[in-house]
């Protein structure tokens, strides 16, 4: 099964509507974050911020009551406490109390219409208003498992609604999503499809609505249910297809990037600027921003004088002038500055968009290359283990350490059989490559490696062994490599390649180090000819781990979140990885420069089936 989230979908219909028929009136994402903040808080549990704390049986239509607690309560701390990001948004900060205007308005009103209808009821005794807790869900989470006859895999959709208003006597619902700004009235109808699909899934009745409600420029309400959700049901299925890799056309790079660059990139391309400005480090952007799976890029050139020292110390600076969720990463790629800045919506690269990327294999020797990431433009990168044998990867927790190993193994059994390709799979904590117990890639049969049951420095010793024996036979037959013996001979001789999860814990102490860091090196050392490949990954990338001796022996490099720039530094020979976002997001380094890539994400359903049967 492929997984999908809402915002997935959102994106993809954003793409493929805007370009034709406009988004209206739009917000920046950080005015976009305080408004949905609002609303969530107002219709939320907490009893001193929601609206039943401001208004009794007396003054439940009054809206210029509820609109002094939204301000008092809600938005005034929310605008003081992001007053820096602010700062130079004044016509957004306008059209975000525009907006909280109208919602105040629509607000008071809707409530004063449950009240008269009986559906809410103040409880002069208690000072509660009976019947609220049943009326609105907001921040509603929703999943949806869809199939269709012509789809290669089921599709699992999952995200949360912004709200969900419920008659607590008839069961109908009205799945509520509201805007700041208008949009085009294709993308409402596909939204609006979407959401009520998913809300009848999750076990509510299939006669409910969706209301699309902008509140900029003016309150804007519009129904959608019946025949005009049913037309659109069948163009939105063909997208998700599409988007999930499940249809016989979804052919297409890992993503496709906007043909536009949006408004907020713009807009957060020029602030980076200004404040820079602000520290008397001047600067300009280089073209336009390019947008990424998890991130967006903007390329600077630092004025005559301005020292790229200057610029990259500013990072933090920046975070907290901008108001972003992570520090940007500020460094050099290709000859060029660049500033990366996390996305508000990240999107997920799936294994399964990456697949017609993937090499084709040689009909006998299969492929050696291995699955790195996408960059910004959609293209795979993979590292050829032929020409660079063995791997180091790093990373914290969530940083997609263990996710990044399960898409490398995927990406060689695909292109790859039994007879070509063996696996070793070493699991200190059980918890990586279970799926692989009983697949038939597994060489000897030995089944997943736990420390506990299976000693590791004998693995390694029957590793060397098969080493020893594969260079004898090419030296007997006047053949140099793996590669050249399987041309020579006509025999197929399979690849094996040894991934460990969690290399800190093999060699916590010492006398485990001494045991087990020769046999590494002597695999790292001569292992490549014999077609024998390491792929070590460990949590913990600290000098006393990481010795020396592994670094040495394993030159390439793929490194995802760290915990400092110390760790960094021990993997990549600088600072930086304690910047990236996690989920996937890493440096892959070789030769060169690191390249910063986005990791695809191998959902467990697929996992499953490809780790037993190849395919």
């Amino acid at each position: 099964m492929v997984e999908l989230s809402i915002s997935d979908i959102r994106q993809a219909l954003w793409r493929s509507y805007s370009r034709n028929e406009g988004t209206g009136c739009g917000a920046t994402a950080e005015v976009g974050r305080i408004f949905h903040e609002v609303f969530a808080a107002l219709m939320g549990s907490d009893p001193e911020l929601q609206w039943q704390s401001a208004l009794d049986a007396e003054t439940i239509g009054d809206q210029d009551r509820l609109l002094d607690h939204i301000y008092d309560r809600l938005l005034g701390p929310r605008l003081t406490s992001r007053q820096a990001a602010l700062a130079e948004s004044g016509e957004q900060v306008w059209l975000l109390w525009s907006a909280v205007r109208e919602m105040a308005a629509w607000l008071s009103g809707l409530l004063r219409q449950c009240a008269a209808g009986g559906l809410l009821r103040f409880d002069t005794e208690t000072q509660n208003w009976i019947g609220a807790e049943r009326l609105c869900a907001v921040e509603q989470a929703v999943d949806w498992e869809v199939r269709s006859p012509d789809w290669s895999a089921a599709v699992r959709i999952s995200g949360v609604v912004d709200a969900v208003w419920q008659n607590p006597e008839t069961g109908r619902w009205c799945a509520l999503e509201y805007k700041l700004g208008e949009s085009a009235p294709p993308l409402d109808l596909a939204q609006a499809c979407l959401y009520h699909d998913m809300l009848s899934a999750s076990g509510m009745k299939s006669d409910g609505a969706i209301a699309v409600v902008s509140f900029h420029p003016g309150r804007k309400e519009r129904f959608f249910s019946g025949p005009e959700l049913e037309a659109a049901r069948r163009p939105l299925l063909d997208l998700i297809g599409k988007l999930a890799g499940v249809t016989a056309d979804a052919v297409v790079p890992a993503r496709q990037a906007p043909n536009a660059v949006t408004e907020e990139a713009r807009t957060m391309g020029e602030r980076l600027i200004a404040t820079l400005g602000h520290y008397n480090v001047a600067a300009r952007l280089v073209g336009d921003a390019v947008i990424g799976p998890a991130f967006l890029r903007y390329a600077i050139l630092p004025a005559r004088g301005v020292k790229v020292a200057d610029i990259k110390r500013r990072s933090e600076e920046l975070q907290v002038h901008l108001n972003l969720e992570q520090a940007p990463l500020i460094h050099n790629t290709g000859g060029t500055l660049v500033i990366d800045v996390k996305r508000a919506q990240p999107e997920i690269v799936l294994f399964s968009s990456i697949l017609s990327q993937l090499p084709r294999p040689h009909a006998r020797r299969g492929s050696a290359r291995v699955p790195l990431g996408v960059d910004l433009e959609g293209h795979l990168h993979s590292i050829d283990m032929s020409q660079s044998p063995h791997v180091l990867v790093a990373g914290t927790a969530g940083s997609g350490k263990s996710e990044w190993m399960r898409a490398a193994i995927a990406g060689l059994l695909v292109t790859n059989t039994v007879d070509m390709l063996q696996l070793v799979a070493i699991d200190p904590k059980s918890s990586a490559f279970e799926d692989l117990e009983g697949s038939p890639f597994l060489w000897k049969n030995l089944g997943v490696i736990h420390p506990t049951e299976h000693s590791v420095p004998d693995l390694l010793d029957s590793l060397i062994a098969e080493m020893e024996r594969r260079n004898r036979l090419f030296r007997d037959t006047g053949c140099d490599d793996l590669p050249a013996y399987i041309e020579s001979s006509g025999n197929l001789l399979p690849r094996i390649v040894c991934f460990c999860d969690e290399y800190f814990d093999l060699v916590a102490d010492k006398a485990a180090r001494r045991q087990i860091e020769p046999g590494i090196a002597r695999l790292g050392a001569r292992a490549r000819s014999a077609g024998i490949h390491l792929v070590l990954a460990t949590q913990y990338p600290k000098a006393d781990v990481v010795t020396g001796v592994i670094k040495a022996n394993l030159s390439a490099r793929v490194c995802l979140r760290v915990t400092d720039a110390t760790q960094s530094r021990v993997i990549l020979g600088q600072a930086g990885a304690e910047k990236l976002l996690g989920k996937g997001d890493l440096f892959f380094l070789d030769i060169g420069d690191p390249i910063r890539l986005q990791a695809p994400f191998l959902p467990k359903a697929d996992r499953e089936r490809i780790f037993r049967t190849g395919r």
